[in-house]
């Protein structure tokens, strides 16, 4: 069977139920993705580096506030979801939006309050070894690989960002349902019409964009 199959599948059940479901709270993360003795959400400096935490958060969609919130709690338990997500190191927060401008599409913005979307939970990634100004080095080297420009809501999002810079810090990836349903339908993109790979759709651009 076609790998976005099990996807497609999900996505109708969800519709269905998005219009009758109420959810109150969401499932918490799950024990494996966080590491013991250290408060999610969190990024807190260590003697020589500091924990990385993936700050996660639901899209709002501004015609239906409550649309996506009830989708995600359909596809949440399926390892599915519709996430910005960014990496929280030394008390900064990093993520990965577009635009039209010939320059990086990387930017910073406190911690837990990316703008335009809605805070959901953190998990903890790992820790680093890299002390602040190294890390900042490593974010200067990515600015490039990321520009505006580039971004795709399905291969190329924010949340590929956090994939690459947590494997950078830590070694490890972010949970795999962070991005999946983006990568599912990535995997059908040639019937996904064009406006809806625009970095013009990227859900969230901070204001605080890395430049020099």
């Amino acid at each position: 069977a076609h790998p976005s199959l099990p996807i497609l599948s999900a996505l109708r059940q969800a519709h269905r139920r998005t219009n009758t479901i109420a959810c109150d709270t969401f499932i918490p993360p799950t024990a494996s993705s966080q590491l013991p003795g250290v408060q999610p959400g969190a990024a807190t400096a260590q003697r020589g580096g500091s924990t990385v935490v993936l700050n996660v958060y639901n899209l709002i969609n501004s015609e239906h506030p409550h649309l996506i919130y009830n989708l995600n709690c359909v596809l949440y338990p399926l390892g599915l979801g519709l996430y910005h997500s960014g990496v929280e190191v030394y008390g900064e927060e990093y993520g990965y939006g577009g635009h039209y401008e010939d320059s990086t599409g990387l930017f910073k913005n406190v911690p837990r309050e990316a703008p335009g979307v809605e805070f959901r939970e953190s998990v903890v990634i790992g820790t680093t070894a890299l002390d602040h100004a190294a890390v900042k080095a490593v974010i200067r080297d990515m600015k490039d690989d990321y520009p505006g420009l580039y971004y795709n809501l399905f291969n190329r999002n924010c949340n590929t960002f956090a994939d690459d810079f947590c494997r950078r810090l830590t070694g490890a990836p972010i949970p795999g349902w962070v991005n999946r349903l983006a990568r599912g339908i990535d995997q059908v993109s040639c019937v996904v019409p064009l406006e809806y790979q625009s970095p013009g759709l990227a859900p969230v651009m901070g204001e605080e964009r890395l430049e020099g």
